[in-house]
């Protein structure tokens, strides 16, 4: 029985927003806050280069943006609901800062940075900075301030760092509290996905299959050093796994391969971590889905879906009820969809 019951007043879905991107009407990547059960939505950037990409704080209450200045620089900006305008965080005027990845305290982001003035900005791989939000102090994460890194991701009681090396290409595993590193090898790349509730992580990385590559997911163990990989069929791509925020399912896209072409598209699957129990929760043989995000207590699942039939069609975004299976429509016409629970 799949069960997600938890105290009804932790989460209202009521009380709930989203926040996307979404074009405006000069063609400009833009931040939207809309109803969690639809509704009008407000926009919240109206710059005239566009966002790049944005990043909600743990308690879905505030964000961080990052958008180009213009020149060859780039900014790092925050927005709350209780603001009137988006605030300055960080000024790069030589650099691509970006990515903002929140610290779990809340207090500190790490994010990307490439300094174009540097001589391995040609290669187009990015160092990782840390940003104070009290005191907008940055500096780098690593003694040598161009080492490459990205896709870092935090452990959820911020004791480990896991990010990707491009020289060799590694997933590291760094322990801020005793240094311990450890490595893996990949073949993309991808970011791993922490679980809420252990010292583990799944990956999602290319492995081989008959006569080609297919993404596969595997759960990699930090305590023991070990790696499982997920049962999966031969024909099956799985990417973009989360967790629930109780540790006990994941949610993931799947999408299925013939030898010569995507036989349908992308569908959302559930399973518990091990890759057992799983099946599908969308089945849209025209309708690509992911990937999704649980509401903070996991009874909803938060996603964009579009059609591969029609390419003239709005992308949608989209909230399932795990409960009753029904959806909802947000709105149409936005990606990058993440939960938003405005400060009271």
């Amino acid at each position: 029985d799949l069960s997600f019951a938890g105290d009804p007043n932790a989460f209202s879905l009521r009380k709930a927003s989203v926040v996307y991107l979404a074009v405006d009407e000069d063609y400009h990547k833009q931040l939207y806050l809309v109803p969690a059960r639809g509704g009008k939505p407000e926009q919240i950037t109206h710059g005239d280069t566009g966002v790049w990409n944005y990043s909600v704080s743990p308690d879905h209450s505030s964000l961080i943006y990052s958008i180009p200045d213009g020149g060859r620089g780039s900014n790092l900006w925050y927005w709350d609901a209780s603001l009137d305008a988006p605030e300055l965080l960080l000024n790069c005027p030589d650099s691509s800062c970006s990515d903002a990845l929140w610290s779990p305290s809340s207090s500190q982001i790490l994010y990307s940075r490439l300094d174009f003035a540097d001589e391995q900005a040609y290669l187009g791989i990015p160092s990782m900075w840390w940003l104070n939000l009290a005191t907008k102090e940055t500096q780098p994460v690593f003694e040598d301030a161009q080492l490459p890194g990205y896709n870092p991701r935090w452990s959820y009681d911020g004791t480990w760092l896991s990010y990707t090396s491009a020289s060799p290409q590694q997933i590291q595993v760094y322990n801020l509290q005793s240094g311990e590193r450890q490595s893996l090898p990949t073949e993309i790349g991808s970011a791993a996905a922490w679980s809420p509730n252990a010292q583990t992580f799944l990956l999602s990385d290319l492995q081989f299959f008959g006569d080609k590559y297919l993404n596969k997911l595997s759960l990699y163990n930090v305590a023991n050093g070990t790696l499982m990989p997920l049962p999966s069929d031969d024909n099956f791509d799985d990417t973009t796994p989360t967790w629930s925020p109780d540790g006990e399912w994941i949610v993931f896209t799947r999408g299925e391969w013939t030898l010569d072409r995507t036989a349908g598209a992308d569908q959302l699957w559930i399973a518990r971590p091990d890759g057992s129990d799983a099946r599908p929760i969308t089945d849209d043989a025209d309708t690509a889905h992911g990937p999704a995000a649980w509401s903070p207590r996991g009874r909803y699942l938060l996603f964009r879906s579009y059609s591969t039939a029609n390419v003239e069609t709005p992308s949608k975004i989209v909230i399932l009820d795990l409960d009753s299976d029904k959806e909802i429509i947000v709105t149409e016409g936005g990606d990058s969809p993440s939960w938003f629970i405005p400060k009271k």
